[in-house]
């Protein structure tokens, strides 16, 4: 009897050490779970960082100035980039603009001098300050604003008149090593 006693305690020892091993086997298998999410969360994390530096590192290339070139005041779009920028739109502070359209990669735009006359012979004069307005051509693409400081696409005023056709006969482009 004394054997069989002992029998059962040895099992019963048993089946408890089999599930104290089994519970123990998912404790560690959930903490180790917990642990590689928290690892992809903070991963994740990184690398969204990382692509909105360089989106804002790629957009940072583009120079929109006010300067005399040649001894005439001209507006300029720089696009220090290999890619396209596209949808050039140039806002100026009387809600007035040109659309550019496209500044390929490696291009100066010019936009000088930035008065003009209509063929009715009356003056127009872009109102400076002047915000310029773009998508990069990175995948996925990012609409940018660019006053004095960069930033991710501020909404639109509303526009008064397209001073595209007014000015077109202004407007160059130079090409230029990047």
């Amino acid at each position: 009897m004394d054997d069989e006693a002992s029998d059962s305690r040895h099992k019963h020892a048993r089946e408890w050490l089999t599930f104290l091993v089994a519970a123990m086997a998912v404790v560690v298998a959930v903490l180790g779970y917990i642990q590689s999410r928290a690892a992809n969360h903070d991963a994740t994390k990184a690398r969204k960082a990382t692509e909105r530096r360089s989106e804002r590192e790629q957009a940072s290339l583009v120079d929109f100035i006010v300067w005399n070139r040649e001894g005439v005041r001209t507006l300029s779009i720089a696009n220090h980039t290999r890619q396209t920028i596209n949808d050039v739109k140039v806002i100026f502070d009387d809600e007035t603009y040109l659309t550019v359209g496209s500044v390929p990669g490696c291009v100066m735009w010019y936009m000088g001098p930035l008065k003009t006359t209509d063929e009715y012979g009356a003056e127009h004069e872009v109102v400076l300050p002047a915000r310029l307005d773009f998508t990069d051509s990175q995948y996925p693409t990012t609409k940018w604003t660019l006053t004095r400081t960069l930033d991710k696409r501020k909404p639109e005023p509303e526009l008064t008149e397209d001073l595209t056709a007014l000015f077109g006969g202004q407007m160059t482009t130079v090409t230029t090593a990047c």
